[in-house]
Protein backbone atom coordinates (compact mmCIF):
# COMPACT_ATOMS: atom_id res chain seq x y z
CA UNK A 1 0.00 0.00 0.00
CA UNK A 2 1.23 3.54 -0.89
CA UNK A 3 3.35 5.04 2.04
CA UNK A 4 0.57 8.03 2.89
CA UNK A 5 1.82 11.21 4.61
CA UNK A 6 -0.47 12.35 7.20
CA UNK A 7 -0.52 15.63 7.90
CA UNK A 8 0.87 17.17 10.85
CA UNK A 9 -2.36 18.31 12.35
CA UNK A 10 -3.77 14.93 11.32
CA UNK A 11 -1.06 13.37 12.91
CA UNK A 12 -1.77 15.10 16.30
CA UNK A 13 -5.60 14.43 15.93
CA UNK A 14 -4.97 10.98 16.32
CA UNK A 15 -2.39 10.98 18.67
CA UNK A 16 -3.68 12.99 21.33
CA UNK A 17 -7.55 10.65 20.88
CA UNK A 18 -5.53 7.63 21.20
CA UNK A 19 -6.41 5.49 18.28
CA UNK A 20 -7.19 5.86 15.10
CA UNK A 21 -11.26 6.42 15.26
CA UNK A 22 -11.06 10.17 16.46
CA UNK A 23 -14.00 12.31 15.80
CA UNK A 24 -13.03 15.91 14.05
CA UNK A 25 -15.63 18.31 14.73
CA UNK A 26 -15.35 21.34 11.75
CA UNK A 27 -13.39 24.40 13.01
CA UNK A 28 -15.65 27.49 13.12
CA UNK A 29 -15.02 30.13 9.64
CA UNK A 30 -13.14 32.63 11.93
CA UNK A 31 -10.60 34.28 10.01
CA UNK A 32 -11.54 36.66 6.86
CA UNK A 33 -9.80 34.55 4.06
CA UNK A 34 -11.66 31.77 5.18
CA UNK A 35 -15.36 33.05 6.00
CA UNK A 36 -15.22 33.42 2.39
CA UNK A 37 -16.95 30.17 1.66
CA UNK A 38 -19.79 29.18 0.15
CA UNK A 39 -21.62 26.27 -1.03
CA UNK A 40 -22.74 25.60 -5.19
CA UNK A 41 -25.88 25.26 -6.52
CA UNK A 42 -26.65 21.48 -6.87
CA UNK A 43 -24.13 20.08 -9.73
CA UNK A 44 -24.28 16.72 -11.40
CA UNK A 45 -22.10 13.98 -9.79
CA UNK A 46 -21.55 10.97 -11.32
CA UNK A 47 -19.46 7.52 -10.59
CA UNK A 48 -18.12 6.39 -13.91
CA UNK A 49 -16.30 3.39 -12.06
CA UNK A 50 -15.79 1.75 -8.86
CA UNK A 51 -12.12 0.05 -8.17
CA UNK A 52 -13.18 -3.36 -7.40
CA UNK A 53 -8.99 -4.14 -6.56
CA UNK A 54 -9.15 -7.16 -9.34
CA UNK A 55 -8.07 -7.04 -12.20
CA UNK A 56 -9.59 -3.70 -13.09
CA UNK A 57 -6.62 -1.90 -10.08
CA UNK A 58 -7.14 -0.08 -7.06
CA UNK A 59 -5.74 3.22 -5.29
CA UNK A 60 -6.05 5.63 -7.77
CA UNK A 61 -3.64 8.25 -6.56
CA UNK A 62 -2.61 10.55 -9.51
CA UNK A 63 -4.47 13.33 -11.68
CA UNK A 64 -5.96 11.77 -15.13
CA UNK A 65 -5.53 12.66 -18.24
CA UNK A 66 -7.98 13.65 -21.01
CA UNK A 67 -6.62 12.31 -24.91
CA UNK A 68 -8.61 12.18 -27.72
CA UNK A 69 -11.70 12.25 -25.73
CA UNK A 70 -10.88 9.42 -23.36
CA UNK A 71 -9.50 9.05 -19.87
CA UNK A 72 -6.40 7.36 -19.23
CA UNK A 73 -5.22 6.69 -15.44
CA UNK A 74 -3.36 4.91 -13.31
CA UNK A 75 -3.58 2.94 -9.69
CA UNK A 76 -1.37 2.24 -7.82
CA UNK A 77 -2.72 -1.22 -6.86
CA UNK A 78 -4.49 -4.50 -7.81
CA UNK A 79 -4.33 -5.07 -11.17
CA UNK A 80 -3.91 -8.76 -10.77
CA UNK A 81 -2.60 -10.95 -7.61
CA UNK A 82 1.33 -9.05 -7.86
CA UNK A 83 -0.87 -5.68 -6.46
CA UNK A 84 1.56 -3.71 -8.62
CA UNK A 85 -0.84 -1.37 -10.09
CA UNK A 86 -2.40 -0.55 -13.87
CA UNK A 87 -2.51 1.99 -16.88
CA UNK A 88 -6.33 2.30 -17.81
CA UNK A 89 -8.57 4.28 -20.28
CA UNK A 90 -11.75 4.94 -20.30
CA UNK A 91 -14.06 6.34 -23.65
CA UNK A 92 -16.51 8.80 -23.83
CA UNK A 93 -19.42 5.66 -23.68
CA UNK A 94 -17.86 4.81 -20.20
CA UNK A 95 -15.79 1.60 -21.42
CA UNK A 96 -13.45 0.73 -19.03
CA UNK A 97 -10.07 -0.85 -20.19
CA UNK A 98 -6.77 -2.15 -19.05
CA UNK A 99 -4.24 -0.83 -21.06
CA UNK A 100 -1.70 -2.34 -18.99
CA UNK A 101 -0.43 -4.14 -15.77
CA UNK A 102 2.53 -3.94 -13.90
CA UNK A 103 4.26 -6.93 -12.71
CA UNK A 104 5.88 -6.90 -8.55
CA UNK A 105 8.25 -10.11 -8.88
CA UNK A 106 9.68 -9.77 -12.13
CA UNK A 107 13.02 -9.81 -13.79
CA UNK A 108 15.78 -6.52 -13.52
CA UNK A 109 13.98 -3.69 -15.95
CA UNK A 110 9.85 -4.61 -14.99
CA UNK A 111 7.92 -2.08 -13.53
CA UNK A 112 5.73 -1.35 -10.20
CA UNK A 113 3.32 0.98 -8.84
CA UNK A 114 2.68 4.30 -10.42
CA UNK A 115 2.18 6.57 -7.97
CA UNK A 116 2.61 9.49 -10.30
CA UNK A 117 -0.12 10.09 -13.58
CA UNK A 118 0.53 10.05 -17.78
CA UNK A 119 1.54 12.49 -20.38
CA UNK A 120 1.17 12.01 -24.03
CA UNK A 121 2.89 13.41 -27.05
CA UNK A 122 1.50 14.08 -30.11
CA UNK A 123 2.27 10.79 -31.62
CA UNK A 124 -0.26 9.25 -29.20
CA UNK A 125 2.55 7.64 -26.45
CA UNK A 126 2.02 7.68 -22.95
CA UNK A 127 4.73 8.53 -20.42
CA UNK A 128 5.00 7.93 -16.89
CA UNK A 129 6.62 6.18 -13.76
CA UNK A 130 6.58 3.94 -11.50
CA UNK A 131 7.83 4.36 -7.70
CA UNK A 132 9.39 0.73 -7.99
CA UNK A 133 10.69 -1.75 -10.11
CA UNK A 134 14.27 -2.07 -12.04
CA UNK A 135 17.37 -3.88 -11.02
CA UNK A 136 17.39 -1.81 -7.75
CA UNK A 137 13.53 -1.67 -6.93
CA UNK A 138 13.94 1.98 -7.11
CA UNK A 139 11.19 3.02 -9.94
CA UNK A 140 11.02 3.58 -13.77
CA UNK A 141 10.52 5.61 -16.35
CA UNK A 142 8.47 4.28 -18.91
CA UNK A 143 6.77 4.88 -22.07
CA UNK A 144 3.72 2.78 -23.59
CA UNK A 145 3.19 3.35 -27.43
CA UNK A 146 -0.62 2.94 -28.94
CA UNK A 147 0.21 -0.68 -29.83
CA UNK A 148 -0.29 -0.89 -26.16
CA UNK A 149 3.44 -1.88 -25.65
CA UNK A 150 5.67 -0.67 -22.59
CA UNK A 151 9.06 0.20 -23.11
CA UNK A 152 11.21 1.35 -20.05
CA UNK A 153 13.10 4.57 -20.71
CA UNK A 154 14.92 3.98 -17.24
CA UNK A 155 15.72 2.31 -14.08
CA UNK A 156 16.80 4.42 -11.19
CA UNK A 157 19.33 3.21 -8.74
CA UNK A 158 19.95 5.62 -6.12
CA UNK A 159 22.37 8.27 -7.20
CA UNK A 160 20.53 9.24 -9.79
CA UNK A 161 17.04 9.18 -7.87
CA UNK A 162 14.71 6.87 -5.76
CA UNK A 163 11.26 6.72 -5.98
CA UNK A 164 9.51 8.53 -8.54
CA UNK A 165 6.04 10.01 -7.22
CA UNK A 166 4.88 12.71 -9.41
CA UNK A 167 3.49 12.94 -12.75
CA UNK A 168 5.88 13.79 -15.73
CA UNK A 169 6.70 16.95 -17.64
CA UNK A 170 7.24 16.83 -21.45
CA UNK A 171 8.30 19.79 -23.31
CA UNK A 172 8.02 20.00 -27.42
CA UNK A 173 11.29 18.55 -27.98
CA UNK A 174 10.38 15.86 -26.42
CA UNK A 175 12.36 15.66 -22.82
CA UNK A 176 10.92 14.55 -19.97
CA UNK A 177 10.82 16.17 -16.87
CA UNK A 178 10.16 14.75 -12.88
CA UNK A 179 11.40 14.41 -9.59
CA UNK A 180 12.29 11.55 -7.06
CA UNK A 181 11.78 11.82 -3.52
CA UNK A 182 14.85 9.91 -2.28
CA UNK A 183 18.30 9.09 -3.88
CA UNK A 184 20.84 11.20 -5.43
CA UNK A 185 24.27 12.59 -4.86
CA UNK A 186 23.75 14.25 -1.31
CA UNK A 187 24.42 11.99 1.72
CA UNK A 188 20.93 12.53 2.90
CA UNK A 189 19.41 10.86 -0.65
CA UNK A 190 17.14 13.70 -0.63
CA UNK A 191 15.56 13.88 -3.79
CA UNK A 192 16.23 14.89 -7.03
CA UNK A 193 15.14 16.95 -10.04
CA UNK A 194 16.04 14.94 -13.21
CA UNK A 195 15.34 14.95 -16.83
CA UNK A 196 15.23 12.40 -19.82
CA UNK A 197 16.17 13.48 -23.25
CA UNK A 198 14.19 11.91 -26.75
CA UNK A 199 16.73 9.43 -26.82
CA UNK A 200 16.03 8.28 -23.53
CA UNK A 201 19.40 9.24 -21.89
CA UNK A 202 18.51 10.46 -18.35
CA UNK A 203 20.52 12.99 -16.43
CA UNK A 204 20.37 14.59 -12.99
CA UNK A 205 19.72 18.31 -13.05
CA UNK A 206 20.03 18.97 -8.97
CA UNK A 207 20.56 16.56 -6.14
CA UNK A 208 18.59 18.10 -3.09
CA UNK A 209 20.93 17.98 0.31
CA UNK A 210 18.30 18.09 2.77
CA UNK A 211 18.99 21.85 4.63
CA UNK A 212 17.81 24.70 3.38
CA UNK A 213 17.26 24.06 -0.30
CA UNK A 214 15.02 21.84 0.50
CA UNK A 215 14.31 17.77 0.78
CA UNK A 216 11.80 15.41 -0.51
CA UNK A 217 10.22 16.87 -4.06
CA UNK A 218 6.71 15.11 -3.73
CA UNK A 219 5.55 16.87 -7.07
CA UNK A 220 6.34 17.58 -10.08
CA UNK A 221 8.18 20.83 -12.05
CA UNK A 222 6.86 22.95 -14.60
CA UNK A 223 8.90 24.87 -17.00
CA UNK A 224 9.10 28.38 -18.33
CA UNK A 225 10.00 29.57 -21.31
CA UNK A 226 13.75 30.17 -20.47
CA UNK A 227 13.76 26.75 -19.76
CA UNK A 228 13.59 27.38 -16.01
CA UNK A 229 11.95 25.01 -13.90
CA UNK A 230 9.66 25.13 -10.98
CA UNK A 231 8.87 22.91 -7.98
CA UNK A 232 8.06 22.38 -4.37
CA UNK A 233 9.65 19.87 -1.56
CA UNK A 234 7.58 18.69 0.68
CA UNK A 235 9.67 18.90 4.09
CA UNK A 236 13.14 20.49 4.10
CA UNK A 237 13.79 24.14 3.81
CA UNK A 238 13.63 25.40 7.61
CA UNK A 239 15.49 24.20 10.83
CA UNK A 240 12.47 26.38 12.78
CA UNK A 241 10.00 24.72 11.58
CA UNK A 242 8.43 20.79 13.15
CA UNK A 243 10.41 17.77 12.03
CA UNK A 244 12.34 17.04 8.80
CA UNK A 245 11.15 21.03 8.07
CA UNK A 246 7.77 22.57 6.01
CA UNK A 247 8.51 22.36 2.64
CA UNK A 248 10.06 25.21 0.09
CA UNK A 249 9.36 26.56 -3.38
CA UNK A 250 12.41 26.54 -5.94
CA UNK A 251 13.30 27.08 -9.13
CA UNK A 252 15.98 25.27 -11.55
CA UNK A 253 17.92 27.75 -14.29
CA UNK A 254 19.27 25.63 -17.34
CA UNK A 255 22.22 25.22 -15.71
CA UNK A 256 21.45 23.37 -12.65
CA UNK A 257 21.46 26.23 -10.28
CA UNK A 258 18.86 25.86 -7.70
CA UNK A 259 17.12 29.32 -6.26
CA UNK A 260 14.85 29.27 -3.01
CA UNK A 261 11.99 30.77 -3.73
CA UNK A 262 10.19 30.24 -0.37
CA UNK A 263 10.45 28.43 2.73
CA UNK A 264 7.02 27.33 4.31
CA UNK A 265 6.79 28.14 8.43
CA UNK A 266 3.97 25.92 8.79
CA UNK A 267 2.99 29.08 10.69
CA UNK A 268 -0.82 30.34 11.44
CA UNK A 269 0.40 33.14 8.79
CA UNK A 270 1.46 30.75 6.15
CA UNK A 271 1.14 26.75 5.06
CA UNK A 272 3.63 24.12 5.33
CA UNK A 273 4.32 20.97 3.07
CA UNK A 274 3.25 21.59 -0.61
CA UNK A 275 2.84 18.31 -2.18
CA UNK A 276 1.85 18.77 -5.50
CA UNK A 277 2.96 20.41 -8.86
CA UNK A 278 2.74 23.78 -8.86
CA UNK A 279 0.13 25.68 -11.76
CA UNK A 280 1.67 28.73 -13.82
CA UNK A 281 -1.22 31.42 -14.03
CA UNK A 282 -2.03 33.57 -16.77
CA UNK A 283 -0.15 36.42 -15.28
CA UNK A 284 2.86 34.68 -14.83
CA UNK A 285 2.59 33.79 -11.12
CA UNK A 286 2.81 30.18 -9.47
CA UNK A 287 -0.14 28.52 -7.76
CA UNK A 288 -0.22 26.05 -5.14
CA UNK A 289 -1.68 23.83 -2.10
CA UNK A 290 -0.29 23.02 1.22
CA UNK A 291 -1.05 20.21 2.70
CA UNK A 292 -0.75 21.69 5.90
CA UNK A 293 -0.19 24.95 8.01
CA UNK A 294 -2.30 28.20 8.14
CA UNK A 295 -4.55 30.10 10.21
CA UNK A 296 -5.75 26.48 11.86
CA UNK A 297 -3.62 24.30 10.31
CA UNK A 298 -5.86 22.76 7.81
CA UNK A 299 -3.54 23.72 4.70
CA UNK A 300 -3.81 26.92 2.64
CA UNK A 301 -3.81 27.80 -1.42
CA UNK A 302 -0.99 30.18 -1.91
CA UNK A 303 0.13 32.19 -4.60
CA UNK A 304 3.91 33.12 -5.26
CA UNK A 305 5.59 35.47 -8.15
CA UNK A 306 8.60 34.85 -9.67
CA UNK A 307 10.75 36.71 -7.28
CA UNK A 308 9.57 34.54 -4.17
CA UNK A 309 6.89 36.92 -2.57
CA UNK A 310 3.88 34.62 -1.51
CA UNK A 311 0.76 35.38 -0.66
CA UNK A 312 -1.77 33.02 1.26
CA UNK A 313 -5.01 33.42 -0.42
CA UNK A 314 -7.42 30.84 1.44
CA UNK A 315 -7.01 29.01 4.60
CA UNK A 316 -8.84 25.94 5.11
CA UNK A 317 -10.84 25.41 8.29
CA UNK A 318 -11.29 21.60 8.44
CA UNK A 319 -14.62 22.26 8.31
CA UNK A 320 -17.38 22.09 5.39
CA UNK A 321 -14.75 24.06 3.46
CA UNK A 322 -12.78 20.75 3.84
CA UNK A 323 -8.91 20.30 4.81
CA UNK A 324 -5.67 19.15 3.55
CA UNK A 325 -5.38 19.91 0.30
CA UNK A 326 -2.46 17.42 -0.99
CA UNK A 327 -3.60 18.18 -4.80
CA UNK A 328 -2.24 20.58 -7.49
CA UNK A 329 -4.45 23.25 -8.80
CA UNK A 330 -6.30 23.80 -12.33
CA UNK A 331 -7.18 26.90 -13.71
CA UNK A 332 -11.34 27.05 -15.03
CA UNK A 333 -13.89 29.78 -16.30
CA UNK A 334 -13.16 33.36 -15.22
CA UNK A 335 -10.04 32.69 -13.75
CA UNK A 336 -10.86 30.32 -11.13
CA UNK A 337 -9.09 27.75 -9.29
CA UNK A 338 -10.21 24.05 -8.95
CA UNK A 339 -8.55 21.48 -6.77
CA UNK A 340 -9.47 19.09 -3.88
CA UNK A 341 -8.96 19.06 -0.81
CA UNK A 342 -7.82 14.98 1.15
CA UNK A 343 -10.12 15.35 4.16
CA UNK A 344 -13.17 18.04 5.62
CA UNK A 345 -16.34 18.78 3.93
CA UNK A 346 -18.71 16.92 6.95
CA UNK A 347 -18.66 14.89 9.32
CA UNK A 348 -18.53 11.36 7.49
CA UNK A 349 -15.21 9.46 7.82
CA UNK A 350 -14.43 11.02 10.96
CA UNK A 351 -12.03 13.12 9.47
CA UNK A 352 -14.60 14.31 6.53
CA UNK A 353 -14.71 12.44 2.93
CA UNK A 354 -12.53 15.41 0.87
CA UNK A 355 -13.86 17.91 -1.64
CA UNK A 356 -13.99 19.66 -4.82
CA UNK A 357 -14.06 23.19 -4.16
CA UNK A 358 -13.10 26.24 -6.24
CA UNK A 359 -11.33 29.24 -5.60
CA UNK A 360 -11.97 33.31 -7.05
CA UNK A 361 -9.42 35.70 -7.40
CA UNK A 362 -10.44 37.67 -4.26
CA UNK A 363 -10.72 34.43 -2.19
CA UNK A 364 -13.54 33.27 -2.22
CA UNK A 365 -14.44 29.36 -1.78
CA UNK A 366 -17.10 27.40 -2.81
CA UNK A 367 -17.82 23.45 -1.90
CA UNK A 368 -18.45 22.19 -5.57
CA UNK A 369 -18.82 18.46 -4.16
CA UNK A 370 -18.45 16.79 -0.70
CA UNK A 371 -17.80 13.13 -0.21
CA UNK A 372 -19.84 10.94 1.46
CA UNK A 373 -17.63 8.03 1.53
CA UNK A 374 -20.33 6.15 0.24
CA UNK A 375 -20.50 5.09 -3.52
CA UNK A 376 -19.34 7.75 -4.46
CA UNK A 377 -15.76 7.36 -2.49
CA UNK A 378 -13.46 9.16 -0.20
CA UNK A 379 -10.12 10.85 0.38
CA UNK A 380 -9.24 12.18 -3.22
CA UNK A 381 -5.75 12.54 -2.92
CA UNK A 382 -5.54 13.47 -6.62
CA UNK A 383 -6.40 16.57 -8.57
CA UNK A 384 -9.41 17.40 -10.95
CA UNK A 385 -9.13 17.93 -15.08
CA UNK A 386 -11.40 20.11 -17.06
CA UNK A 387 -12.93 19.22 -20.47
CA UNK A 388 -13.82 22.11 -22.67
CA UNK A 389 -17.23 22.42 -21.64
CA UNK A 390 -15.90 22.94 -17.69
CA UNK A 391 -16.88 19.25 -17.08
CA UNK A 392 -14.50 18.04 -14.22
CA UNK A 393 -12.88 14.65 -13.70
CA UNK A 394 -11.36 13.17 -11.20
CA UNK A 395 -10.72 9.98 -8.44
CA UNK A 396 -10.71 8.73 -4.76
CA UNK A 397 -8.51 7.43 -3.41
CA UNK A 398 -10.73 5.14 -1.27
CA UNK A 399 -14.14 4.16 -0.68
CA UNK A 400 -16.48 3.76 -3.24
CA UNK A 401 -17.31 0.01 -2.56
CA UNK A 402 -17.43 -1.02 1.00
CA UNK A 403 -16.39 -4.57 -0.03
CA UNK A 404 -12.85 -4.08 -0.85
CA UNK A 405 -9.74 -3.93 0.77
CA UNK A 406 -12.23 -5.00 4.44
CA UNK A 407 -14.14 -1.90 4.42
CA UNK A 408 -11.80 0.75 3.25
CA UNK A 409 -12.58 0.01 -0.25
CA UNK A 410 -10.75 0.75 -3.60
CA UNK A 411 -11.88 4.54 -5.15
CA UNK A 412 -14.13 5.42 -7.54
CA UNK A 413 -13.65 7.28 -10.91
CA UNK A 414 -16.47 10.40 -11.30
CA UNK A 415 -17.75 13.28 -12.99
CA UNK A 416 -18.88 16.04 -11.76
CA UNK A 417 -21.04 18.36 -14.57
CA UNK A 418 -22.23 21.95 -13.91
Amino acid sequence: MRRFLFPVWLVALVSAAGCSSATVVGVPLSNARSAAHGVAPALSFQVLHVFEDGNDGAEPYAALLLNNGALYGTTYAGGDSNDAGTVYRITQGNAYSIIHRFVRQAPPGHRANPDGGLVSDPAGNLYGTTTEGGPMHMGTVYKINPAGQVITLHTFTGSDGDFPYATLLRDTAGNLYGTTKYGGASACTCGTVFKIDSTGRESVLYSFAGGTDGSGPYGGVVRDAQGTLYGTTLTGGSSHCVGEGCGIVFKIDSHGHETVLHRFPNSANDGGHPGDTLLFGPDGNLYGTTDSGGTVDRGTVFKIDKAGHETVLYNFTGGSDGAGPFAGLIQGAAGKFLGTTEFGGGTQCQLGCGTVFELDSLGHETVLYAFTGGADGAYPIAGVIADAAGVLYGTTSQNGDAECRNGVGCGALFKLKP
